[in-house]
């Protein structure tokens, strides 16, 4: 049934509509039409299920256009990232000029404008920098999202790094704490961060990290881990230094060479290790291409100043072991957050299910490539011995309550459930360990084939969509348990999201045809459940106030 492709596109679409209309018509008009279509696509392959061939076309032009407005948009702003951090304004720009063919209007300008102001903040004299931080501005008199306002913060702030502007960054970020009664935004103080380390200021560098508002920061794999190298670097913490390396390396993340040597060469320098720094940073500037010419004067830069030093540190790193110890809990605590929404490990329980799946998929569908009689009689037996049917389980083949788990009528059918269950499996098996992931995963598959024998006995059912949505309830029932781990404004958001994601889901059970509503709400309902009272894993010891 091609149409089924098309429900999930259905849902993505309109979370993606109603957050753009609540950024505001006069913004984002060309994301509103763009997903409009997306949704107009979708919404007629469904509702003309009676034609195949046009609910396949449906299929193949709606995610299509998927791609073309969501996929290769995000990559190509992450490429602009790794421009911005090796330096590259001239290709961020490029870049940049490519994306307004995918962001209409005003957006599409936005990033232009940013790209241009970055490059400019990269060149060595202040009337590029007073251009580009003019430039970024302009946009403040214009009717910008909340959201977008603070990235175009974000990037003025980032360019006055680029332009080594402290004094400026130190009085903005005083001047904001001053006129506020909430704690800042991470973006701000970050910034006032490295200008605190480039004077020399560690303890109060420490002191605006640990003070800021870290539930609306960019959590994701890396993100905080990329931000507190230089901390780590410039109060020659040598160790906590190399284990970020190794972990956004672990997490595919890696830092480019140059800038690791870089902030390895100005950590050994701290620590009076000016040999080691030389030859780090002198190796560093000859393995660098024409194109990273920035990077070559930033390096040139510290080997000039190391020159003109002693062999001693300028003061005693042991000092400021404390405020290495209080920034290390706070990115303890941001990659516990990274680890539980954006797992980037991948247990062996999860990869095990996933293979089982598609080893009783495959044997069970033999009949599609091979009509021979033997191959026909397996591929039966798995549907006639393993569906759950209310008759048949009251009758005492109570094993269909399990195998119906890990049948699958067609390709759509299991490829959703499977990318359900590596997505949500990752996340349950990081909150409650391997070994009660299965648990999780098989008893709300079972509670859920229960709820549909007791509700609705006549009506057949396969698949593992109660399973995976009891992972979806008991990864929620987590996040509740988590009061006092997790940030309390997105513990909040993220049990909104999961609650609204919850109720759309049943709905959508509704009209979706020859679906098994009662095992999704079973499944979901029964995960929540088993969640509240499943011990957890030792999420380690980062705790936030209420």
């Amino acid at each position: 049934m091609p149409a089924l492709w098309l429900f999930p596109l259905v849902l993505i679409g309109i979370i993606a509509l109603v957050t753009y209309v609540r950024m505001g018509i006069r913004w984002s008009w060309g994301f509103c039409l763009q997903w409009l279509v997306i949704l107009l696509v979708a919404a007629y392959g469904i509702f003309d299920s009676q034609s195949p061939e046009i609910s396949k076309l449906c299929v193949w032009l709606g995610w299509g256009l998927f791609a073309v407005v969501y996929l290769i948009p995000r990559f190509y702003l992450q490429k602009m990232g790794q421009d911005f951090m090796a330096l590259r304004g001239d290709d961020a720009i490029k870049r940049a000029t490519t994306l307004k063919w995918f962001f209409w209007g005003q957006p599409g300008k936005l990033w232009v404008d940013m790209a241009i102001a970055m490059s400019l903040f990269m060149k060595t004299d202040s009337q590029s920098h007073e251009k580009a931080e003019a430039l970024l501005k302009s946009w403040y008199n214009s009717p910008v999202p909340k959201q977008t306002r603070e990235a175009i913060t974000s990037y003025i702030l980032t360019g006055l790094i680029l332009a080594k502007d402290w004094k400026k960054l130190i009085d903005d970020y005083q001047e904001i704490k001053a006129a506020s009664t909430k704690p800042v935004s991470w973006t701000v103080a970050s910034s006032a961060m490295r200008a605190y380390l480039e004077l020399n200021m560690i303890n109060e560098a420490a002191q605006a990290i640990c003070q800021a508002d870290v539930s609306n920061a960019q959590m994701q794999p890396g993100t905080i881990d990329l931000t507190l190298i230089s901390f780590f670097s410039l109060a020659g913490a040598k160790d906590e230094l190399v284990a970020l390396f190794d972990r956004l390396n672990k997490i595919k993340q890696p830092l480019p060479l140059v800038a690791k040597d870089y902030w390895l060469g100005r950590c050994l320098v701290v620590r009076g290790e000016t040999e080691e720094a030389k030859q780090v940073l002198e190796e560093a500037a000859s393995k660098l291409p024409p194109s990273m010419a920035t990077w070559k004067l930033r390096i040139e830069t510290q080997l000039k100043n190391l020159g003109e030093t002693t062999s001693a540190p300028a003061c005693d790193y042991t000092q400021w072991s404390d405020s290495v110890k209080q920034v290390q809990s706070v990115l303890i605590k941001s990659q516990l957050i990274s680890d539980i929404f954006w797992p980037t490990r991948i247990p062996k329980a999860v990869v095990g299910l996933v293979v089982l799946n598609l080893i009783v998929f495959a044997l069970s569908h033999l009949f599609m490539v091979s009509k021979s009689p033997a191959a026909v009689n397996l591929s039966m037996s798995f549907f006639n011995w393993g569906t759950l049917y209310g008759p048949y389980v009251l009758e005492g083949q109570w094993w269909r309550l399990v195998t119906y788990q890990f049948l699958h009528s067609y390709f759509a059918h299991i490829g959703f459930n499977l990318v359900g269950l590596w997505w949500f499996g990752k996340m349950a098996a990081n909150l409650f360990g391997s070994v009660n992931f299965v648990v999780i995963y098989l008893l709300a598959g079972t509670l859920g084939g229960i709820a549909q024998i007791a509700l609705a006995p006549d009506i057949p059912a396969i698949g593992a969509s109660g399973a995976v949505l009891g992972l979806f309830g008991a990864i929620a029932a987590g996040i509740f348990r988590l009061k006092g781990t997790l940030p309390i404004n997105l513990r909040s958001k993220e049990l909104l999201v999961m609650t609204a994601i919850a109720l759309t889901q049943v709905l959508f059970d509704h009209f979706m045809p020859h679906v098994a509503a009662y095992v999704h709400l079973g499944g979901l309902v029964a995960g929540f459940l088993i969640g509240i009272v499943l011990p957890m894993r030792n999420l380690g010891q980062a705790k936030t106030s209420d």
